[in-house]
């Protein structure tokens, strides 16, 4: 069987991380301003009560590609500096402690921990 005239070599097939930084683009471009103008721009701190956090706290979710595979000594650096920041006895100092103690074993990005162990956004603009 022959290959059609038209058809052009495309090279490497894109890896589903390239696919997936490549499909958010439009998603950021048009949210971002969205929040920015009806919930107003990142809190500096993170209130679970506060609708602009909430709002933001979800964009984070949705753009955040579930294919990048950080390298284990970023997710410790992290973990390690949340370490410094929480409070002795709190959730964020033991899953901080949980994560150092799995060794090579860490099943979740740097940026997870940091947003979702701190509390915090990882943006550090103010709301309006």
């Amino acid at each position: 069987m022959t290959e059609p005239e038209d058809v052009e070599d495309v090279g490497e097939p894109r890896t589903d991380e390239e696919e997936f930084d490549i499909a958010v683009e439009p998603v950021v471009f048009f949210a971002t301003p969205f929040l920015d103008t009806f919930f107003g721009e990142r809190c500096s701190e993170f209130e679970a009560e506060c609708e602009c956090c909430k709002r933001w706290a979800a964009f984070d979710v949705l753009v955040e590609n579930p294919f990048v595979e950080e390298p284990k000594a970023e997710i410790k650096a992290a973990a390690e500096r949340l370490l410094e920041h929480a409070n002795e006895g709190s959730a964020a100092e033991l899953l901080a402690k949980h994560i150092l103690a799995e060794g090579d074993d860490v099943p979740v990005t740097a940026e997870h921990v940091a947003r979702h162990v701190s509390g915090k956004p990882t943006s550090t603009t103010s709301c309006r």
